[in-house]
């Protein structure tokens, strides 16, 4: 008696004849490879018989060969590969419909620009048509103005006869009209070619002068930039003075300082410089002069030339006052040295007097009285206060650098070149300008290497040079 077993069917799909875990759809289309437990057959069952009426399920049947039972029914198609068929179908006819469509609108568009040019060609040969018809019109109204052509037509042979009619009527009032009217014709026609010649004159008159003030703005322009030229000379030129001027004022300032200095031993003396009257500024200001403007530009020219001359004079005055206040600081110095150092002495010797010095003095003095002078008696003397002199000098100007230094050489007349060189040749010029030369010359020259070793030699008269810090 054959046994019945219960109706299964896949959780997933449903269908009967595979278990869950042989489902393409459950498993994601992986099937485990056939055993003996789950092998299925592929070809049609031997025996098949119609379904029971009852409940019962299929009764299990004997394959021969595979030692295992299956259940009955039709047979599993493969349902995989016919889904991938179908969505392979649909997928070709989407990408056909979206190939048509962009066919389509590519074609569309071609149309529309097709048509758009052909709008176009037809609008720019409409214009042009207009444009021909246009420009026909206005050569036949042209024409018409130049061969004299109305509305009417031509009326050439109309125009000739009125001119002969009119020609002959002027002929028989010229005829008709005698000599006096023939006079008076004349006299007219020559009042008219006198007022044309009149007329001719007075235009070339007036070329002629528009000629004469073209040049004389040319010449103005000129003139202007000559004259704006020399007033650069000129602010160049102040601009010197001005800092000679002020180098001036500094100079006798710092004398006046040291003169009047409360721990200088050479006195009180009061050196003042005479105040400068007040010119104006000389800074030059243009103006629109017209056509005489060169000359006052030459007077304003001349006028600052003047003021220059003065400055020059000024600080020529200037520079001998402060060699005359030089000289007589000098001559207080020793003055005053002497007098100290005779101070000196009567400390060392005390309150007291002492005869014997004295009478010796006085029988020396006595004796020198009748003896002829000696010269150059004191010249040892006066060589040593030159030599000190110098000293001095230089140890003062030793502490000033070489720009200074330099300034200073510029200033006296001498050569620059190398420091100590420069020190000796200012320190050499100033001996001269306090002690004068020696009796046995007139003239000193100062040899000073420059740094270019060019030898340039430097004379410096005592009597014309003045002093200098």
């Amino acid at each position: 008696m054959a046994s019945q077993f219960p109706s299964r069917t896949c959780y997933t799909c449903g269908y009967p004849h595979h278990f869950f875990r042989e489902c393409p759809q459950g498993n994601g289309g992986s099937r485990p490879p056939a055993t003996g437990a789950n092998a299925v057959p592929t070809g049609p069952p031997l025996l098949t018989l119609p379904a029971p009426q009852s409940s019962a399920t299929n009764a299990g049947v004997h394959v021969a060969g595979t030692g295992s039972h299956h259940y009955g029914g039709i047979p599993r198609a493969n349902f995989w590969k016919s889904n991938q068929g179908k969505l392979d179908r649909v997928f070709g006819k989407l990408l056909a419909d979206e190939e048509k469509e962009k066919r389509q609108k590519e074609e569309e568009e071609r149309m529309k620009r097709e048509k758009e040019e052909e709008e176009r060609r037809a609008q720019w040969k409409k214009e042009r048509e207009k444009f021909k018809e246009d420009m026909g019109v206005r050569l036949e109204q042209r024409m018409d103005k130049v061969m004299g052509r109305t509305k009417q037509g031509d009326s050439s042979e109309d125009e000739v006869t009125r001119l002969k009619k009119e020609n002959e009527d002027l002929r028989r009032a010229l005829l008709s009209g005698g000599e006096s009217s023939h006079v008076e014709k004349l006299k007219k026609g020559l009042a008219e070619l006198q007022t044309l010649v009149a007329t001719k004159h007075t235009k070339e008159d007036e070329m002629a002068a528009i000629r004469q003030e073209i040049e004389q703005l040319r010449s103005s322009a000129s003139a202007r930039g000559d004259v704006e030229r020399e007033l650069a000379d000129l602010k160049s030129e102040l601009v010197v003075l001005r800092g000679q001027s002020e180098r001036a004022l500094n100079e006798s300032q710092r004398w006046k300082d040291e003169a009047m200095r409360p721990g200088n031993k050479r006195g009180n003396i009061a050196l003042s410089t005479p105040d400068a009257t007040n010119r104006g500024t000389p800074r030059a200001r243009w103006t629109d002069l017209g056509q005489d403007g060169a000359d006052r530009w030459k007077a304003e020219y001349r006028k600052l030339q003047e003021l220059r001359r003065a400055d020059f004079a000024e600080v020529e005055m200037l520079k001998k006052k402060h060699a005359m206040a030089a000289s007589e600081v000098l001559n207080l110095q020793k003055k005053m040295s002497e007098l100290s150092a005779e101070d000196r002495e009567a400390e060392k010797t005390g309150r007291g007097t002492n005869l014997k010095e004295k009478l010796e003095a006085v029988a020396l003095r006595s004796a020198r009285k009748g003896k002829k002078a000696t010269p150059n008696r004191d010249g040892t003397k006066k060589t040593t206060d030159r030599s000190s002199f110098v000293e001095k000098q230089k140890k003062q100007l030793g502490q000033i650098r070489k720009s200074g230094l330099e300034t200073l050489c510029k200033e006296a007349g001498l050569g620059t070149g190398k420091v100590d060189a420069m020190i000796d040749a200012i320190a050499e010029h100033r001996a001269m300008q306090a002690f004068g030369s020696f009796p046995t010359r007139n003239r000193e020259t100062v040899v000073i290497d420059s740094e270019s070793t060019q030898e340039v030699g430097i004379s410096v008269d005592a009597h014309d040079a003045s002093i200098e810090l």
